[in-house]
């Protein structure tokens, strides 16, 4: 074995060996041999001939029997362990061998579950492929492994080869590829690399459906399908097989079609113009390479390679990749002439790099800073030079699409407890082969009577059951709407408008323009479980669009006088303009245009370009030259550095062009700047006092206007010695010695419907908090308007001071709080509930100090840790334990960190992240259920979920969707298990009873046509309008499932016998007497069901079949009324009404096709009637023989009604008693509170007294819970 640890694989070679192949093909010769003496049996039986060899004897239905149990149990259980060492049986037939040799390769992947889920590991045997020319490679999730023999002292082994370093191309090297390649080096390195195209495996319809049905569920079918046939139940055992095989196929459907969808989205196609011997050629997206310049001009289709820009700056379309709705900025990497000093540092794509990337999936909507002279003379002048630096697999839609595909998989309950669940059922199955059995001596027949009714409690649509609420909730979810509001081709103000927001009603509820996309069906359950929400603020609660309020003028040469606003709510000011204000308001920015003078840019520069032309700034047609007001002057820019999300600053070079004077502007966080600011670094002549009172003033203004609401960015600038000869200066040489001009106000209104819908998901039971990059001060402003932070609530700001200790003010009087005062035992009682709200820092240094989960988990001090369970709702939407509620200027990898912490234990809650992209990216992926507001009429791959709707609106819509296709799925599967046990129950106290069987064509009519269609109706259950207070049990044996099962079984149990009661009192009567059965063997099922027992258990059966499925699709508060859904309405009526017929109607020979009411006469016309068409010789019915002990089963009318009363009181007894146990306070509260289902509330709760003792610098002591250390749980975010 060679493990590559980069990369996170291992590799095992394995070789083909002669003998191995044929003990392979001899093995499955030997199952299809068993296969096919099942076959020859059931064939000799019924011809009565012995199929293998001759025999003196005559054979006997027993020696028959016998040969197909032999055959039948070994066959089962070969299956059955073949299945369970699968991975053992794939290289048992191959020789393990060095790589070199090696025929096949079993890659074991082992990856980090970002979700915190732990190690994932992947294995699967993957064949070496070869080609003329090419190296040996294989394919393993995506990702193409060539042989590699240059590995330096490592041992040669298959390796995902790249000509940059794997933290990515210095600027070196990508401006070393200006001259592009010859044909000779692309060809070499295609054959080595491979082609440019992400292949999505997509197996056959034949291969997948083999793949689905070798499981545990389709071996256990084929086993009851061979049982069925053997015992003469032919028809009956091929529409078993019809509906096996019909479910199989639907999931084969299901599952191909969502690969044939990422496979879609994954094919990038296009022609491109690439360098190729110092010229331009066109050449298609396929042959692209690593290294390889190329141009992308404006509006070309989707780029298909991830690629670093050389010369010129982009404006691209990010929406599909990364579900960020604005055009984002690139920037050109700088050349190693113009910054030496990061000439040679890998600039890897997730750092911040990233802004000189553009990548595959996206779009290009401008470039700028490319003249005409270095485009391909055939283009259209406007584009931007790239180098490629990742292809295929390796770009990072290639690694969006592999976490969707080999991600870390779906941790569910309901899917452990499945086991469980059939455990229960093969154990109650075991006793009754034994009861039966006892009854009938262990005679070949009893055996096979038993194992007809033990493999008939198995569904075969079973496998579909959870299935078919998912599908039908994601096509609702994703159906298009008349009268959507349209994102595409709108700007900012247009998506933020009211008419994006009109058609949400406020309950929620589906008003015409809401729709979301499902990558993932599977997760649309997990969802429906969902209690904790973490929100990104601008574009998610707030709009997209800012308003530029104005600006606060400070004077750093008068450091004790108070910060002036400068407004321009009412229009611009009329002075305090003056210096370098103005030309910083109008210059510090990268804002671009694109086509017709359409600018684009971030939402700040965009504000700031429009209030600079306000007071009467030109910009010429490329934004590069401004003219100050009335002509006085102008200005160039000479160069421009982007935001950096680490330094939280971006700056401008520009230059006075009547002058010569160059200077440098530098906008940011007004903590980045002031950092930078000279003053602040006490290089005035003032005394530290002053430089304190300067600093006080403007970090009290920028923290005043935060609270207010508004997004505070401070401004400064400095004048560069040498003129232009500054520019080659670094950039944190630029970025120094500043000098203070002010703070930019801008306000970021609040979406008109956030604050409605985050009431709506409190009310329903989840806890909403927000993670932001923005300023805390802000964020908190933001949150109290939604409703995150509870109204009354004081708000708490946490950060850190210097030597990283964490510092806790007041938002209001800005005066520090102890934080006993809030985190000890009982301090939730104790005066004004709290709220706190943490910076970045302050995160970071409260997982250093694992302390980090007792400030974001319910600790035990409010009164709602005091309710029992049952009234306590799950989660922490009523905990009013002093916690965080707002994490701000959080970076990209903090936000993954918040959800994990969410996630894992000791909390383990279910938790979902909202977002509108960009930096949410990993927190969307991380999360259980992320939704990303892309904007796109399309699915995105940056998350699980997204929709084209700007309002929070659509997170309601899915959770009520999630929820009910929850109650769905779990009711889906309970009418099947419940059916499956009642039925199998009511056939064996038949055997008991009567020795009877029903009839073949009641059978069929029960499970090919009662029980598919009630299935189907029940997946259309549709959601409530609103959410309710808590989400639904998410457990197989949780109280509501299991109470609600019992109480059918019980029930329909006791008005069966209720109902033989009745039967057997007639006893005497002309027209009724007991089935005997001496006259027939127990096998010979066909003389065994001329009785009036096996008519009246097939109409018990039919009824509570149907009473069950219209009890189980009641709505409560997650679904709507049974009565609104009209395709179950609809199916009870069209398959109920012949099952009313049958009781209460006289004799005819439709009844006697079900042997029901069925009287002699009409029993013998009706072997001539077109019911017989469908069934086989021995199991047609009608014929001059009765079986029973009196001519046919007709019932007096005065019985007919009285079982319809009878069962129609079943039908009320079992409604009333599933409405007041099971929707009641019994299930609810009373068996929580016992302690049944009591874990369904612990999620989000710390041990109060489970605690340690550390102390932090200030002496202070602090609780922490014992168990897992956050710092542990979070990596290395701290």
């Amino acid at each position: 074995m060679v493990d590559l640890p980069t990369e996170g694989v291992a590799q095992r070679g394995y070789r083909r060996d002669y003998l191995g192949t044929g003990v392979k093909w001899l093995g499955v010769l030997w199952l299809l041999w068993l296969q096919l003496s099942l076959l020859l049996l059931v064939i000799g039986q019924y011809n009565g001939a012995w199929p293998f060899y001759s025999v003196d004897l005559e054979p006997t239905w027993n020696s028959y029997t016998r040969g197909f149990l032999a055959a039948w149990v070994t066959s089962t259980t070969a299956l059955m362990l073949l299945k369970r060492f699968e991975y053992f049986f794939s290289t048992l037939y191959l020789l393990p061998c060095e790589l070199i040799l090696a025929d096949y390769v079993m890659m074991t992947a082992t990856t980090v579950d970002e979700c915190g889920g732990g190690v994932i590991r992947h294995s699967d045997l993957c064949k070496v492929e070869s080609a003329i020319g090419a190296a040996r490679w294989v394919t393993f999730q995506l990702r193409r492994y060539t042989w590699n023999t240059d590995r330096g002292v490592a041992p040669a082994a298959f390796d995902a080869v790249s000509i940059f370093d794997r933290r990515g191309p210095t600027a070196r090297q990508v401006h070393g590829y200006e001259n592009g390649y010859n044909l000779s080096t692309v060809t070499a390195i295609l054959n080595r690399h491979g082609r440019n195209e992400i292949v999505i495996p997509v197996p056959t319809f034949i291969r997948a459906a083999g793949m689905e049905y070798f499981n545990y569920f389709y071996i256990y079918q084929l086993c009851a399908v061979w049982l069925t046939v053997y015992w003469d139940y032919v028809t009956y055992g091929l529409l078993l097989a019809l509906l096996a095989t019909a479910s199989g196929l639907l999931k084969v459907y299901t599952e191909r079609r969502q690969r044939c969808e990422l496979r879609n989205m994954a094919r990038v196609n296009g022609a491109v113009w690439a360098k190729r011997n110092d010229s331009w050629r066109r050449t298609t997206s396929d042959l692209l390479v690593q290294g390889v310049m190329i141009v992308v001009l404006e509006n070309a289709a989707l780029l298909s390679v991830d690629a670093v820009v050389i010369r010129g700056n982009a404006v691209v379309d990010e929406s599909l990749l990364t579900g960020e709705t604005m055009p984002i900025q690139k920037y050109q990497v700088p050349s190693p002439v113009a910054d030496p000093d990061t000439a040679d540092l890998p600039r890897s794509p997730e750092t911040g790099n990233k802004k000189h990337y553009v990548f595959a999936g996206t779009k290009l909507l401008s470039a700028t800073g490319v003249s005409k002279s270095d485009l391909p003379s055939a283009s259209s002048g406007i584009g931007c030079l790239l180098v490629v630096t990742h292809t295929s697999a390796e770009t990072l839609r290639g690694s969006l699409l592999r976490t969707l595909l080999f991600g870390a998989p779906l941790k569910l309950t309901w899917a452990r407890e499945i086991r469980i669940v059939l455990g229960i059922l093969i154990t109650f199955g075991l006793v009754e082969f034994l009861i039966l059995n006892a009854q009938y001596s262990f005679s070949m027949g009893s055996i096979l009577t038993a194992c007809f009714s033990i493999v008939g409690m198995i569904n075969p649509l079973l496998s579909i059951a959870i299935l078919g609420g998912q599908l039908a909730a994601a096509s609702r979810l994703r159906s298009n709407k008349s009268g959507r509001f349209r994102l595409i081709g709108r700007s900012a103000k247009e998506r933020d408008s009211r008419a994006a927001f009109a058609n949400c009603d406020d309950e929620g509820d589906i008003g015409g323009n809401l729709r979301v996309y499902c990558m993932d069906v599977e997760r649309l359950t997990l969802t429906g479980r969902l209690s904790q929400m973490c929100f990104d603020k601008t574009g998610t609660l707030t709009k997209t669009g800012l308003d530029f309020v104005g600006i606060v003028r400070v004077d750093a040469h008068k450091p004790t006088a108070q910060p002036k606003l400068l407004s321009f709510s009412g229009g611009p000011p009329t002075s305090g303009m003056e210096g370098l204000l103005g030309p910083g308001l109008a210059l510090t920015h990268t804002v671009s245009v694109v086509g017709a003078k359409q600018r684009v840019g971030h939402q700040v520069e965009l504000r700031m370009v429009e209030a600079a032309m306000s007071l009467g700034w030109v910009y010429n047609s490329d934004m590069s030259i401004v003219e100050e007001p009335a002509g006085l002057g102008k200005w160039e820019v000479l160069k421009q550095n982007a935001f950096d999300h680490h330094t939280m600053t971006m700056s401008v070079v520009i230059q006075n062009m009547e002058s010569g004077e160059a200077y440098v502007f530098c906008k940011g966080s007004h903590e980045a700047v002031l950092s930078r600011c000279n003053f602040h670094r006490g290089e005035e002549s003032a005394g530290s006092d002053t430089r304190e009172v300067f600093e006080g003033l403007v970090v009290s203004a920028a923290e005043q206007y935060a609270a207010e609401g508004c997004y505070v960015l401070a401004i400064a600038a400095r004048k560069l010695s040498g003129g232009s000869k500054g520019l080659t200066l670094s950039r944190h040489e630029l970025e120094d010695d500043l000098e203070l001009l002010g703070l930019l106000l801008f306000r970021n209104e609040v979406k008109p419907d956030s604050a409605r819908y985050i009431d709506v998901l409190k009310t329903g039971g989840v806890d909403n908090v927000m993670i932001t990059g923005d300023s805390v001060y802000n964020g908190a402003a933001v949150a109290r308007k939604v409703g995150i932070i509870p109204h009354g609530y004081r708000v708490v700001i946490g950060d850190v001071v210097s030597s990283r200790e964490v510092r806790w003010a007041d938002l209001e009087t800005q005066e520090e709080v102890d934080e006993e005062s809030f985190f000890g035992k009982g301090s939730a009682d104790e005066g004004r509930p709290t709220s706190l709200c943490v910076t970045g820092a302050c995160f970071s240094e409260l997982a250093r100090e694992n302390r980090l989960v007792s400030f974001i988990g319910c600790r035990g001090t409010c009164d709602n840790s005091r309710l029992r369970p049952g009234v306590r709702r799950p989660g922490l939407v009523d905990c009013s334990c002093a916690r965080i509620r707002v994490f701000g200027r959080m970076t990209p990898h903090q936000k993954v960190s918040v959800i994990t912490a969410y996630s894992r234990p000791p909390l383990n809650l279910i938790t979902g992240m909202c977002g509108d992209g960009g930096n949410d990216s990993g927190a969307l992926r991380a999360a259980a259920a992320g939704l990303a507001l892309s904007g796109r009429v399309e699915a995105s791959v940056a998350a699980p979920f997204s929709t084209d709707s700007p309002s929070i609106g659509s997170l309601v819509l899915l959770l009520r969707e999630a929820r009910a296709s929850m109650c769905t799925s779990f009711a889906s599967y309970r009418f099947l298990v419940v059916r499956g046990v009642i039925g199998s129950i009511g056939k064996m106290i038949l055997m008991l009873y009567a020795g009877a069987y029903l009839t073949p064509f009641g059978f069929i009519y029960q499970d090919l046509v009662m029980n598919p269609l009630l299935l189907w109706a029940l997946s259309m259950s549709k959601p409530s309008k609103t959410l309710a207070r808590v989400p639904p049990e998410g457990s197989l044996l949780g109280p509501m499932m299991v109470m609600s099962a019992s109480l059918t079984i019980m029930i329909g149990v006791i008005f069966l016998l209720a109902a033989f009661f009745i039967l057997f009192s007639n006893d005497g009567e002309e027209w009724f007497a007991r089935f005997d059965g001496s006259n027939s063997e127990v096998r010979e099922w066909q003389k065994r069901s001329d009785n009036f027992e096996a008519a009246l258990t097939w109409l018990w059966l039919s009824w509570i079949t149907f009473d069950t499925a219209v009890c189980y699709s009641y709505g409560d508060v997650h679904r709507r009324p049974v009565y609104r859904n009209l395709t179950l309405v609809f199916v009870v009526l069209l398959t109920g009404t012949p099952l009313l017929v049958l009781l209460l109607a006289s004799s005819s020979q439709f009844s006697c096709a079900f042997k029901v009411n069925c009287s002699l006469s009409d029993f013998q016309a009706v072997q001539y009637s077109w019911i017989n068409w469908f069934l086989f010789p021995y199991e047609e019915v009608g014929g001059d023989v009765w079986y029973g002990e009196v001519p046919g089963n007709v019932m007096p009318v005065w019985l007919r009604w009285t079982y319809f009363g009878l069962f129609s009181g079943m039908t009320i007894a079992h409604h009333l008693s599933y409405k007041l146990i099971c929707l009641g306070s019994v299930v609810r509260r009373t068996l929580p509170g016992m302690g049944w289902g009591a874990r369904e509330v612990s999620p989000g709760f710390v041990r109060p007294y489970s605690r340690r003792t550390i102390f932090n610098r200030r002496g202070h002591n602090h609780c922490i819970d014992w168990g897992r250390s956050t710092r542990s749980l979070l990596g290395s975010s701290g």
